[in-house]
Formats: structure tokens, C-alpha cells, sequence
């Protein structure tokens, strides 16, 4: 019995030093992520000497004053404004090229300081939600997207594959599939439409004719005719 006591014991101790070091990794990724009112410190010194003349409280180009933004990449636009801002310093165009370009050395560390906390983010934000998954055009999709940009009405969609249905629908992307034998046939159709595509453009459209009487003119076999 005494054993088991113990047992028991060392399997409660466990159970709160998990949910200790859980609850300290929760509060330090908050404070790592805590909202600043300005650019963290480790990004002033590269935007104070090529950024904040054009983008500051008082000139603002294009609307973008660096000195007041918020570091809070937490929130998805201030994630996209700090990453939009990156990519155009690695990009070369921040600072613009009449402006005196930084030193590579500096715009590294620049890149690297800001680069890494919104790595963070975008992986736990990943982990959280998950992915995006990628989803292709049905069968009914591919045939009037084809129809629109090339101006042909084959009836595409008897060449290619039924799609398998998640929740009643064919667009879901968790219940597509693109397998080599999906690929090859809409690379298959895709191979037709061109064919006539380029037929309509090298001979023109071919002329349809057919002779009514008044009385077959008249008369229609389905539809509203009463």
C-alpha cells in the first residue's frame, strides 16, 4: 500500500511539473510576442538611418509611418505589414536606389533580426490552424474556365475523372485528388481544346447550316411549347 501511495504521488508531482512548464512556455511565448508601440530596438538602428526620413510621423510616404507602427506580428496585418516591409529591403528596393544603400553586413542583420520573429509566428500559427490546402478546378470548373479563355465548347468534362465527394461537394480540397491519371486527363483535354482553339484561329469557324420549313420553324419538341 505504501508503494502504491508513493506510486501515486510521483505520478501527481509529474502531472504538475508538466503543467508548470507548459504554463511558463505559454508566458513566455506572450511576452515574446507582447505588442511594442514602436519597432523593437534591434530593427531602430537600420530604420532610423535609411527608413524614418520618408516614413516617419511627420512625411509618411505612401502612407507608412515606421516611427509609430507596431511591432505586434501577432496580428495578421501587422504580420503582413512588417513582412511586406522586409521583403522589400531584401527585394533592393527599400531604401529606393537614389538614397544611399545600407552596407550588406548591416541589411543582413536587419533581415535576420526582423525575419526570425515572424518565422515564429507563422509557425505557430501553422501549428494552431493548420494549412491551407491547395484545391484544383472540378470537372465542371476546368470546362468553363477553358470555354472562357479559349472560346471552344467541347464537352470536357466526359474526359476527365469524377471527383470524390467530401461533405456532398467536389471542392473541398481535403477530398481531392490529383493523381497521375487525373493529371494525364486534363493534360488530355487540355491537348483538344488548344487543337480546336488553333483550328478556329488558322481556318476560322466552320459554317453550320440547316433548312426549316415555316411549320418546323413553329414548332419546338420541348421545352415551353404549348
Amino acid at each position: 500500500m505504501m508503494e502504491q501511495g508513493q506510486a501515486i504521488k510521483r505520478a501527481g508531482m509529474g502531472l504538475v511539473t508538466y503543467f508548470a512548464v507548459l504554463w511558463v512556455s505559454v508566458l513566455a511565448s506572450a511576452s515574446v510576442f507582447a505588442a511594442e508601440e514602436g519597432p523593437p530596438k534591434a530593427l531602430t538602428s537600420f530604420l532610423s538611418e535609411h527608413c524614418f526620413d520618408c516614413h516617419d510621423d511627420t512625411l509618411q510616404k505612401g502612407k507608412l509611418n515606421l516611427l509609430d507602427l507596431a511591432f505586434d506580428p501577432g496580428q495578421s496585418a501587422n504580420f503582413k505589414m512588417w513582412e511586406r516591409i522586409h521583403d522589400r529591403v531584401q527585394l533592393g528596393e527599400m531604401p529606393p536606389k537614389k538614397k544611399a544603400r545600407p552596407d550588406k553586413e548591416v541589411q543582413r542583420a536587419f533581415l535576420k533580426n526582423l525575419k526570425k520573429p515572424l518565422i515564429v509566428v507563422d509557425r505557430r500559427n501553422k501549428m494552431e490552424k493548420g494549412r491551407v490546402q491547395v484545391r484544383r478546378l472540378t470537372r465542371r470548373e476546368y470546362e468553363n474556365t477553358v470555354r472562357d479563355l479559349l472560346g471552344v465548347g467541347l464537352p470536357l468534362q466526359d474526359l476527365l475523372p469524377e471527383g470524390t465527394l467530401s461533405h456532398g461537394f467536389e471542392t473541398v480540397a481535403e477530398g481531392q485528388q490529383l493523381s497521375h491519371y487525373n493529371l494525364a486527363s486534363y493534360l488530355q483535354a487540355a491537348d483538344l481544346a488548344l487543337n480546336q482553339a488553333f483550328d478556329r484561329v488558322s481556318k476560322g469557324d466552320q459554317k453550320f447550316v440547316v433548312n426549316l420549313t415555316p411549320e418546323q420553324l413553329s414548332k419546338h419538341s420541348g421545352g415551353n411549347y404549348r
